[in-house]
């Protein structure tokens, strides 16, 4: 898999979209931090932490509830706790004790605390968990595989139980549109059993509803004691008759008695309070006599409203409350949130002071926030002036257009932390009079971020689009809706968002952005199958960005569209577009757009068979990726140029390369790029028939894969396992795989996996003889190619057609499959297929005995093959040409070329090859009249072939190994293998060739041992088969053999009609063996007392015809002479 250069466009237009490798590249300062310790990663800037809050100081009255939840974390195999009680009664605070207990603690080493206050929908929560548990973001719900799989895998990976805790869960359970999404992912992650403990905290006394029980701890309110111990002790003041009944009027409520205390400590007295109260109670009831406000509310009030907060401290608090996570306190935002308030303002003076009323807590190191009951309070009774409120909203306007991109570093490390206090401002800022200025384009910021994050805020945008009076926010709002819509693949609604958009820039007179959406409204075409439209926008974009001059909107535009002439096949157009981009990209010293513009190149290369030039753009990639620090990058080139080094047979140079993308891939905690690793390396594995490293590779790619829930990933391990079946000739069980891997493909509507599993399916059909099933499954393929317009596919499944037709010795239905392939092959400019289409044209012409016509497509074959480094293949091709120049008595030639091709299948471990090659080297032994040595060879064959148990090869060395015990004259022998050999042909193996050379090897047996009428019986079967398969050779021979059986019967007349047969057999196809077959002939002749044959045939005038048509090499003093 190469870079897709669209990516080029998608990254600068800060698009959400995953693709590899470049959707995949994390900003550099993250990944050198996750390459250090992938454990960092949940305390880098651009992550919201999931690390748990501090210890609390004092806990009052809870410890056996914290020593009854700690036990039940402890005790349970599968741990799934709910934590409810009303507001202020410290359900937080029992949580974060538990998670901070000794024992809980040693369990488990990996505990996170995430609150639904930061999440305003249950995507956003699965990116908090995601944070805090280190998945780096450019993997997350890559590849098709949801986030929760990802996180169930992470933690699965782990040697110890985690756990986890889930604050203010009621904020997303009481919203109807999240409640059944919430439940489906508590779901999910309950599948993780005892590895994971699980402690929600809910407002209330209900539990959420899911398809496991929960374990609930509902905490009551503080007795009378323990209110008044608490006040005593927080107070530093013994609880005096007006404390008690204030504290009587509190109903329990922990916070409550906690505000009171600290009211007392500084400096009220429970009687000014209690005057106080009764003072609020009764103006509230003037104002409303059915508004009764609760105790906590109450006592927050006193907090609040009390002489020693001033004003400046109300409007401090009363602006925080309007971000729920709080303000940060450290750069950029403190300083943007000064500027809101009144000049003089001693911010962090004020922060101090409501720190000590416990109306603000810190929250780690540079946070403070209020607990959500204060919140509440505030965001009804403490509302700042309109002026102070707008000036904090464009001040997050300001901040969160400035850092637009999502991609860019700086704003990773400003955006994410503030994702719900900016989403809160925008929504308030959407009721204001007149809206904020840009607030529109604000909106589509952040959505932009939702949308990296995996949420779907197209709902908020709309909100917006119909508040927003400026033409550049619709514009902006329009042109972010597009990107949600593509990003969630509503596609018609993406293109019409983006059209829009187009427009509405177009009146603005803003021709950039219209630029950016045509290139989106391109990318949407493509994967719409709208091949001209989309090559139509991307000319748009590219005729602006030239008349804007925009070098890298021009570089990406090229780039884009040189990724998209690739996959359209137009190799020479898409090569040009590549070349422009990266002179453009040189030109601005853009080394992260080089780097990927050179991968995009080394991959066209690639296909183009161009492997050198490959290579040296993979390696300008690599120097390019290492300047920008893209570890990402760097990981894809090396796994494309360890293909490169597969694909030249350089396995150990292959290995390296894997390694090296592997070691990233396990520390960046990649999980479906470690699985394809594995694949990649078993595949390795494979060619070195180094059989149980390859299962194992491919076994651990196909654990990883079912931890993560992938599919696809699924999927393509079964493939792998059926292919490695197949080469340890394990039928059934591949059979089983590839099933499966049919099975996952169809879930998952892939409909080129479908076709390649069909294909598979039907080659094991064929090892099993089972032509016509195989010959359906082929038939599928094929439909699914075409429907996709997959030429390749199309192509490889015509040769597997052509194929099937020669074994059912239907030679004209195999030309045309071949020539289909050849064809197809042709119109790709793929080399290596159209030199395996003529290798098996070649076969297919040698079956025909058209021996001038294979041997122009056998040398055309191995032109391809050694132009395309594919010693494997050459050496097949070897073995066919050996095979051709046998039948031409070429036996030197012959002999080279397979022992040449019998070295280098040593060397592969290509067993079925070296098989063939022993078969066909017997031959050549036999007819220079080595019967030892043909023996030896033969009995190699037929070990090999047992070994791997390749029932068609068994046969066939069977029969080899019956011809040569009766050259032996061991008759016995002979007619034992030959036995077992035709048995194989009748009922396992398909192939009337091998079962017709069989019975002409029987019918020599019966003549030598003077059976006439069964060795006739014998010859003439085989005559029938070999017309059947269409072998005029097999015929030849079938003949001559019963002209010898007549010769040795003494019936004269019928020798010299089965020679003559023969002969003009012999003549037509140009063997070798004609003119030995003449000189039989002419002792029949002789014995008939005649020189010339009844057809009026002379024996020197048939040899002159023989050497005029021969080739002049070919020296006929020197042809064998059979006796």
């Amino acid at each position: 898999m190469w870079q897709s250069a669209l990516q080029l466009v998608t990254r600068r237009v800060s698009d959400a979209v995953k693709d590899p490798p470049s959707a995949n590249t994390a900003a550099p300062s993250e990944i050198d931090a996750l390459l250090v310790d992938p454990t960092l990663a949940s305390s880098q800037p651009g992550f919201i932490s999931g690390d748990v809050p501090p210890q609390p100081e004092f806990v009052f009255g809870r410890g056996a509830v914290i020593e009854s939840v700690a036990k039940e974390v402890l005790s349970s195999s599968a741990a799934r706790i709910a934590i409810l009680g009303q507001s202020g009664f410290g359900k937080s605070t029992v949580a974060v004790a538990v998670l901070h207990d000794p024992q809980v603690t040693t369990t488990f080493p990996s505990r996170y605390f995430v609150s639904c206050e930061l999440a305003p929908t249950t995507e956003l929560l699965e990116d908090l968990i995601a944070d805090a548990i280190s998945i780096p973001r450019p993997i997350r719900r890559s590849q098709g595989i949801t986030l929760v799989s990802q996180i169930v895998s992470n933690v699965r990976r782990l040697s110890h139980p985690v756990l986890i805790c889930i604050d203010d869960l009621e904020k997303l359970w009481d919203l109807d549109a999240e409640k059944q999404k919430l439940a489906q992912f508590l779901d999910c992650l309950s599948v993780l059993g005892p590895k994971l403990a699980l402690v929600v905290i809910m407002r209330g006394t209900q539990e959420p509803k899911t398809s496991f029980p929960w374990s609930s701890s509902i905490l009551p309110g503080f007795s009378t004691n323990q209110s008044i111990y608490m006040y005593e002790a927080l107070s530093n003041k013994t609880a005096n008759k007006p404390a008690r009944k204030l504290l009587s009027k509190l109903n329990g409520c922990p916070l409550a008695v906690k505000l009171l205390a600290l009211l007392v400590r500084e400096g009220d007295t429970p009687s000014q309070l209690r005057s106080r109260w009764i003072d609020y109670n009764s103006k509230t009831h003037e104002i409303d006599e059915n508004l009764n406000p609760s105790s906590l509310e109450q006592i927050i009030h006193l907090s609040v409203f009390n002489a020693r907060i001033s004003d400046s401290a109300r409007l401090v608090l009363g602006l925080i409350a309007l971000m729920p996570y709080g303000l940060s306190t450290s750069q950029p935002w403190l300083k943007d949130f000064e500027s809101t308030l009144p000049t003089g303002t001693d911010l962090r003076l004020e922060i101090r002071t409501l720190e000590r009323a416990a109306l603000l807590q810190k929250a780690g190191m540079f946070r403070v926030r209020m607990l959500p009951p204060i919140r509440e309070f505030c965001l009804t009774l403490v509302v700042p002036p309109s002026r102070r409120i707008s000036s904090l909203i464009r001040s997050h306007i300001r901040k969160v257009i400035e850092h637009w991109d999502i991609w860019n570093s700086t704003s990773q490390s400003v955006i994410p932390l503030e994702m719900s206090n900016i989403r809160s401002l925008l929504l308030h800022g959407s009721t204001l009079k007149p809206l904020p200025h840009r607030i529109g384009r604000a909106s589509a910021s952040y959505a932009n971020w939702a949308g990296w994050r995996g949420a779907d805020e197209s709902a908020f945008l709309r909100s917006f689009l119909r508040l927003s009076n400026s033409l550049r926010d619709k514009a902006n709002i329009y042109h972010s809706l597009g990107k949600v819509y593509k990003q969630f693949c509503r596609l018609d609604a993406a293109i019409v968002s983006f059209s829009r958009s187009v427009e509405l820039f177009t009146e603005a007179e803003d021709q950039q952005r219209v630029a950016e959406a045509y290139s989106y409204i391109a990318q949407i075409r493509i994967a719409q199958s709208r091949p001209e439209d989309a090559e139509a926008s991307f000319t748009l974009a590219l005729k602006i960005y030239v008349r804007l001059r925009d070098r890298m909107g021009e570089a990406d535009i090229h780039a884009a569209l040189g990724d998209f002439y690739r996959h359209g096949n137009r190799l020479d157009t898409a090569e040009v577009s590549f070349t422009r981009a990266l002179k453009l990209c040189k030109q601005a010293r853009d080394s992260s757009r080089e780097a990927k513009v050179h991968y995009a190149m080394g991959g066209l290369h690639d296909l183009q068979n161009r492997l050198d030039e490959a290579e040296i753009s993979f390696n300008h990639a690599l120097t390019r990726y290492s300047e920008c620090q893209d570890f990402y990058g760097k990981a894809y080139t090396h796994r494309s140029i360890g293909h490169l080094h597969g694909r030249r047979g350089q396995l150990n140079a292959a290995e390296a390369s894997y390694m090296c993308a592997l070691e990233f891939y396990i520390k960046a905690q990649d999980r479906w790029d470690e699985a394809a690793i594995y694949i990649s390396v078993g595949r390795l594995h494979m060619r070195r028939n180094q059989l149980d490293q390859a299962g194992s590779s491919f076994s651990c790619a196909l654990k990883i894969y079912s931890e993560v829930g992938a599919p696809l990933g699924k999927a393509i391990a079964h493939w792998s396992i059926g292919d490695l079946h197949m080469e340890q000739y394990r039928l059934d069980a591949a059979k089983a795989s590839f099933e499966c891997a049919l099975d996952l493909y169809g879930r998952i509507s892939d409909r080129e996996g479908e076709a390649e599993t069909h294909e598979s399916i039907g080659e094991v059909h064929v090892e099993q003889n089972r032509l016509d099933a195989a010959e359906q499954s082929f038939a599928q393929a094929l439909q699914l190619y075409h429907e996709i317009s997959s030429q390749t596919g199309e192509a490889s499944t015509h040769i597997s057609i052509g194929d099937l037709h020669m074994q059912r010795d239907r030679l004209d239905s195999a030309e045309t499959s071949f020539n289909r392939a050849l064809e197809l092959y042709g119109g790709l400019s793929d080399r290596s297929g159209e030199a395996r289409s003529r290798h098996f044209l070649g076969c297919l012409h040698l079956r025909r005995d058209q021996l001038d016509e294979a041997e122009v497509l056998l040398t055309k074959a191995t032109e391809f093959y050694v132009e395309t480094r594919q010693p494997g293949r050459e050496a097949g091709v070897q073995v066919s040409m050996g095979e051709l120049y046998l039948h031409r008595g070429h036996l030197d030639a012959a002999e080279g070329l397979l022992t040449r091709s019998l070295t280098c299948s040593t060397e592969r471990q290509d067993h079925q090859r070296i098989a063939r090659c022993n078969l066909h080297l017997g031959r050549i032994y036999l007819n220079r009249q080595n019967i030892d040595g043909a023996g030896v060879a033969f009995a190699r064959a037929l070990a090999v072939l047992e070994e791997i148990g390749d029932v068609r090869g068994i046969a066939r060395a069977h029969q080899a190994l019956g011809d040569f015990h009766l050259q032996k004259m061991q008759f016995y022998d002979a007619e034992m293998f030959l036995n077992i050999a035709l048995n194989q042909y009748t009922t396992k193996v398909e192939a009337r060739r091998f079962e017709a050379l069989t019975n002409c090897t029987i019918g020599e047996l019966h003549v030598q041992r003077g059976q006439f009428d069964d060795g006739e019986r014998a010859f003439r079967h085989a005559v029938d088969l070999y017309v059947t398969a269409g072998s005029r050779l097999g015929q030849a021979e079938s003949h001559r053999g019963l002209g010898r059986l007549f010769m040795s019967k003494g019936d004269l007349d019928l020798a010299e009609s089965s020679y003559a047969d023969a002969l003009r057999l012999f003549f037509e196809i140009k063997d070798y063996q004609a003119m030995s077959c003449l000189e039989e002939l002419g002792k029949v002749w002789a014995k008939q007392g005649r020189m010339e044959g009844s057809e009026g045939w002379d024996v020197e005038v048939l040899r002159a015809r023989w050497n005029s048509n021969e080739s002049p090499e070919i020296v006929n003093d020197h042809l064998p002479i059979d006796t």
